[in-house]
Formats: C-alpha cells, structure tokens, sequence
C-alpha cells in the first residue's frame, strides 16, 4: 500500500510566516518602519532623501504585494483545509466498513 505524506506542518508554518509577513508590510509609514523620522535617523541629505523614494515606491507596490501574499496565504488554507476533509472522509469510510 503506498503511503501518502501531507506536508502539514510546513503548509501551516508557511501560512504563519506569511501572516507575520503581511503584518509588517501593512505596518504604518516611515516612521513606523524605521523607528523615527527619516531625518533624525539618517541626518539632513542624500541618505535621508534615498529613504523617502524608497518608501514612497515601496508604497507603490505594497498594495499589490499585500493582495498576492494574502491570495497565497488563502491558498494555503484551503489546501489544508482540503487535505482535513479527505482525511476525515477516510476515516469515517473505513470506520463504517
């Protein structure tokens, strides 16, 4: 009889991780993100000024990346969610033999 293996508990630390994920990118602006004002943190300049274009084009994409991972992160679930209802059904077939 072969034997089926499902990756549970992968499936549901890769569900946690993704969670986690999605928690810091829907965390606030740039102060939230670096701890403080940009300014404060990296002084008047290049530095501070390379910061602000990259949270402003990190903006840009954070809604597109927060609906894929969310996409995934449902994915997962069903998967298992699916894999429970199967195991279920076949325990309850073989219980009613």
């Amino acid at each position: 009889m072969s034997q089926i293996t499902v990756p549970g508990d992968e499936l549901e630390e890769a569900s946690q991780a993704l969670a986690r994920m999605l928690t810091f990118v829907e965390s606030g602006r740039d102060s939230d993100r670096f701890g403080g004002d940009i300014t404060e943190m990296f002084g008047p300049g290049r530095v501070a000024d390379a910061a602000r274009g990259f949270d402003r084009r990190w903006d840009d994409g954070r809604f597109q990346l927060t609906r894929q991972t969310k996409d995934i992160r449902d994915s997962i679930d069903q998967i298992l969610e699916g894999f429970a209802r199967v195991d279920q059904d076949s325990a309850s077939a073989l219980d009613a033999q």
